[in-house]
């Protein structure tokens, strides 16, 4: 019998290898956001209603902000599609289970595995978005200042002082802020100033202009950066 030369088990296992490993590479890569994903943020964007995000930069020059907004993509999780096929057939296995206590405490746990494995199941992405800051920009927070007392140690701040601290508008959420209190990595909730119509400008250095970034009314600092 002919034998194959050693080194040939080793060309065919290359060669059934590298298209695996090139797949791989494939998912490791950073996917750029669809179509369907697009839209969403522009429906976010266009909605009008107030949204959480993360301050990541800001130009005070052009008075540009960068808010990174996460959402959930349209893409499920093979992961988590897998578990979710684990666990149908262990649920299966406990209807089966002939004590009842124990068939029920294993149904109960699988049902809550179920839950948080659904809640999971399309991948979180996030998306860095440019917005105008207006002069007129509000800017709140929900963070108090730290006062000290005679001691140097913290005190509770009074009723009077918080009123105080809401400013003239108490209608407003938190308290108030200037620009100087925003800073990266800060967690923000991003209210937007209202469409402004389309209409032909009037000359050309408004023709030049970039109109097209969304404009924040109102920035309200939720959390500060983690340290």
């Amino acid at each position: 019998m002919r034998r194959s030369p050693p080194w040939l088990g080793s060309i065919v296992l290359c060669v059934i290898l590298l298209p695996a490993l090139a797949a791989d590479d494939d998912t490791d890569s950073k996917p750029k956001p669809d179509t369907k994903e697009q839209k969403q943020i522009e429906k976010l964007v266009k909605s009008g209603k107030a949204f959480i995000g993360k301050l990541v930069k800001m130009d005070a020059d052009k008075r540009i902000a960068t808010v990174e907004v996460s959402y959930k993509t349209t893409k499920q999780d093979p992961h988590i599609l897998q578990n979710l096929a684990n666990l149908q057939f262990r649920m299966a296995e406990a209807q089966r289970n002939r004590n009842p206590i124990e068939r029920q405490r294993q149904i109960a746990q699988i049902q809550l595995d179920i839950e948080k494995n659904t809640r999971n199941l399309y991948k979180d992405a996030s998306q860095k978005i440019e917005f105008d800051m207006p002069d007129d920009m509000k800017v709140r927070t929900m963070l108090l200042p730290v006062e000290l007392d005679d001691k140097g140690k913290p005190r509770r701040l009074t009723e009077k002082e918080k009123r105080e601290l809401k400013g003239p508008d108490p209608a407003l959420p938190g308290y108030t802020g200037d620009f100087d209190s925003l800073q990266p990595d800060q967690t923000v909730e991003v209210y937007l100033a209202k469409q402004a119509s389309k209409s032909k400008p009037k000359d050309k250095d408004a023709a030049t202009a970039d109109n097209t970034r969304p404009r924040i009314a109102m920035l309200v600092i939720l959390a500060e950066a983690k340290k």
